[in-house]
C-alpha cells in the first residue's frame, strides 16, 4: 500500500530548523507515522492525517532521540536502524497517534485508536492503551512483553525495558476510575517488572529486574529483588545431580 503524507520541506523544515541529521529523524517519522495511519486507519481523511501527524511530531522526534541517545547499542549507529515499524520506537510513535485520536471522543476516532494500538501490538509485541498518559521522550527498550494499562500515568525521561507490566490488581468486571500506577520523572525499570493497582512511583526511582511492585515508593527509592547467593557445583557434583555417570 502506498503511504500517504503532504508534508514538503518548508512544511518539515518550519516545525524544526537545523542540520541534516534532524531532517533525516523527522523524514524517517513522518514516514513511520504515515505507515501507522495507512495500515489500520483507512477511514481517516489525508487532511485529518496531517493535522494528526503536526500534533504529535514535536513528541515523537524527542522519543526518537532520546531513544537514540540512551541505548548505547545504538547510540553510535544511523538513526535509520530504529526506524522500523518493527522497533520499540514504532509502538510508543503508534501511541502517540493513538492517544491524539481518541481525545477527539467520537466513535470512529476511538475505534482507529483502538485498531493502531492493536497494530502496533503485533507489530512490536508491545501492548500500550491509547488512553494511558504519557509524558516525553519517552523509551522502551527491547519491548517485547511490556504492558501499559489504561489508567496508567507516566512522567518525563522514562526508560523501561522489556517484559514490564504496568497492571491492575483486577481481572474482569473492574471498576471504573484508576486502576494502573503513576509513574514519576526519570524512573528507570528493568526487565520483569510487574507494577500492580493505582500506586505512585516517586521521581527517580529505579526498579532492578523481576521485582514485584504493590506499594507505593518514594521518590529516589531503587527497588532490588532478595536474591540467593549462587551456588557452585563442580562438574562431577552437576553430573551426579542429574542422575548421570557413577562409579566406575
Amino acid at each position: 500500500m502506498e503511504t500517504y503524507y503532504s508534508f514538503n520541506k518548508d512544511d518539515i523544515n518550519a516545525i524544526n530548523q537545523n542540520d541534516a541529521r534532524n531532517f533525516h529523524a523527522r523524514d524517517y517519522v513522518l514516514r513511520l507515522a504515515a505507515i501507522a495511519l495507512d495500515c489500520p486507519c483507512e477511514t481517516i481523511l489525508p487532511w485529518h492525517r496531517d493535522s494528526i501527524i503536526k500534533d504529535i511530531l514535536p513528541l515523537a522526534l524527542e522519543d526518537l532521540e532520546a531513544y537514540h541517545r540512551q541505548d548505547p547499542s545504538i547510540r553510535h549507529k544511523p538513526v535509520s536502524c530504529i526506524a522500523s515499524p518493527h522497533s520499540t520506537f514504532f509502538a510508543v510513535l503508534a501511541y502517540r497517534i493513538a492517544h491524539r485520536l481518541i481525545a477527539e471522543q467520537t466513535p470512529s476516532a476511538q475505534e482507529n485508536a483502538m485498531r493502531l494500538s492493536f497494530y502496533a501490538r503485533s507489530q512490536t509485541g508491545i501492548d500500550i492503551h491509547p488512553e494511558a498518559q504519557i509524558g516525553r521522550r519517552f523509551v522502551i527498550d527491547h519491548g517485547w512483553g511490556v504492558v501499559i494499562g489504561q489508567t496508567t500515568v507516566i512522567g518525563n525521561d522514562c526508560y523501561i525495558l522489556n517484559d514490564v507490566i504496568l497492571g491492575a490488581r483486577t481481572v474482569s468486571n473492574a471498576s471504573e476510575g484508576k486502576r494502573h500506577p503513576s509513574i514519576g520523572n526519570r524512573v528507570q525499570i528493568c526487565a520483569k517488572v510487574r507494577i500492580f493497582g493505582p500506586v505512585t512511583i516517586g521521581d527517580d526511582c529505579f526498579i532492578g529486574p523481576d521485582v514485584t511492585v504493590l506499594h507505593d515508593a518514594a521518590p529516589g527509592t531503587r527497588l532490588l529483588r532478595a536474591t540467593e547467593p549462587p551456588v557452585w557445583m563442580t562438574a562431577a557434583a552437576i553430573s551426579a545431580l542429574a542422575g548421570v555417570g557413577g562409579a566406575e
